[in-house]
């Protein structure tokens, strides 16, 4: 009677466990990617996120040129615009702050051993809170011939 009694238990617990398929996050994230490219009109884009396990999930989304009618893909490149300065720049105010960091010290202390830098005109009295608020005399920094040179 007890053994039927068990196995009458497991039978039903096996009946009631509820079976959930392993969870596809490369397809979600793709779709979430999907729709947020269409919901604000991008032409296109790639996100990534890690998961807590570890794993890199990553997705494409849309034209990487639009003209020749190319697709997006994980490994196209992307300029990152602006944000990169933004994010030094908070982070240099707070250096400057705590003490750590003085905006009104010439760049070349870094980095005037650079040859691309010792050609701008002005290099030795260009200081960090002039390239902060772009004032430092630098002119069309997309254009000019040090860009053009890959430097």
């Amino acid at each position: 009677m007890r053994t039927t009694i068990l196995i009458l238990c497991a039978a039903m617990l096996s009946a009631c466990a509820v079976h959930h398929p392993p969870v596809d996050h490369a397809s979600l994230f793709q779709i979430e990617t999907d729709r947020v490219r269409i919901e604000f009109g991008f032409p296109g884009m790639t996100a990534a996120c890690v998961l807590e396990d570890g794993t890199v999930v990553t997705a494409a989304s849309g034209l990487a040129d639009v003209e020749a009618n190319v697709p997006m893909t994980d490994n196209t490149r992307m300029l990152s615009a602006s944000i990169g300065k933004s994010f030094v720049g908070a982070l240099c105010i707070a250096q400057a702050l705590e003490g750590r960091l003085d905006l009104d010290e010439p760049i070349s202390r870094w980095i005037d051993s650079f040859d691309w830098f010792q050609r701008l005109s002005n290099h030795e009295s260009i200081t960090l809170r002039q390239l902060l608020t772009h004032s430092a005399g630098i002119p069309d920094h997309v254009h000019n011939e040090i860009k053009r040179n890959n430097i």
